[in-house]
Parts: C-alpha cells; sequence; structure tokens
C-alpha cells in the first residue's frame, strides 16, 4: 500500500483491509467485541507480562509431532511480548471508534489503494476479524484481486490448513 514502487505481489493470509477494520470497529458491536485482545493490549498495563506468561505455559497441541512441540516450546520462549504490545499500541485504531480514528498510520478515505496484484485468505471463522471487514475490499486494491475465504477456518488459516492455503498461494503465483 504505502511502497507500491518495493510491492511486485502481496499475499495476505489471516488479515484483512485496515480501512474495513475501522469501518467495522465504527458500528459493529461484534467487531468491537472481537477485537477485546488488541484493545487490551492497548489498554491493560500488564498486557504484555500476562500474554507472555499465557503462551510459556500453554500445553502443546496433541496433533503437533514431538518435532512441531519443541519449536513452538522454543519459540515461545523466545517470544518478546512487548513487541505485539508495543504493534497494537503504535497500529490498532484506538477507542472511541469515529470516521476520524486512525489506524495504520491512515484514517477513512485516506489509505493509499494498493496496487500490487494481491491474494487474500481468510478464514471464514476468523476471531479477530468479522467477515464484515471484507465488505468492500476491491475499493482499497487497485490491482487484481483474488479473495478465497474459507468455511470453517479462523485467523491462522497457514497454520490450520496448510494443505490447503500452500497450493492455493503457490498456483496463484503462478498464475501471475
Amino acid at each position: 500500500m504505502t511502497y507500491p514502487e518495493r510491492t511486485s505481489r502481496l499475499v495476505s493470509v489471516g488479515t484483512i483491509h485496515p480501512e474495513g477494520l475501522i469501518r467495522e470497529l465504527i458500528s459493529n458491536t461484534e467487531q468491537q467485541q472481537a477485537s477485546m485482545f488488541q484493545r487490551g493490549m492497548q489498554e491493560n498495563p500488564n498486557a504484555a507480562a500476562e500474554f507472555g506468561a499465557r503462551m510459556r505455559s500453554r500445553p502443546p497441541s496433541p496433533d503437533d509431532t514431538f518435532e512441531l512441540a519443541a519449536l513452538r516450546r522454543l519459540a515461545y520462549e523466545r517470544l518478546y511480548p512487548e513487541s505485539i504490545e508495543n504493534f497494537y499500541k503504535a497500529n490498532w485504531p484506538p477507542r472511541p471508534f469515529t470516521t476520524e480514528t486512525e489506524g495504520f498510520g491512515f484514517r477513512i478515505g485516506e489509505f493509499p489503494p494498493v496496487q500490487a496484484p494481491t491474494l487474500l485468505i481468510y478464514g471464514r471463522d476468523s476471531g479477530p476479524f468479522k467477515p464484515e471487514t471484507l465488505d468492500g475490499i476491491w475499493r482499497w486494491v487497485d490491482g487484481p484481486l483474488t479473495l478465497r475465504v474459507l468455511p470453517g477456518v479462523g485467523h491462522g488459516p497457514h497454520t490450520q490448513v496448510p494443505e490447503i492455503v500452500t497450493p492455493a498461494i503457490l498456483q496463484w503465483l503462478q498464475e501471475e
């Protein structure tokens, strides 16, 4: 968006366009509720420490192989939760939500259009982003847009259904 000369193609997995997010935060109570984690990161002074403790005490997933469980444990040990907190403080739209609310550096109507061909893969059951955030996405992407909505998939399609996401990305890259 902000560096079109540096972006020949864009693949977005598990995210949405920030203008749709801000618009929905203004009037969609479901989206406001879905954003409680992000708001907590902005407003709770202990958010980073609590998040880090939760991640580090997380039990392995029953589906993980021994190797994958060990990699996840190592990643959680190396996690710097203040970086996540700082991301939300610097970028996530703060309350109160209005048409003047700034998020990710812009307000509604100010976001530059994405010029690169874009593949957006979205889990229909995403926790942080309600489906309405996708409404009108074609208005914010001037390049060709491919939207893949995966039913029964949440916020992390790349980890939940890599057998669908990875081939979809590879196929899209070959088509462009």
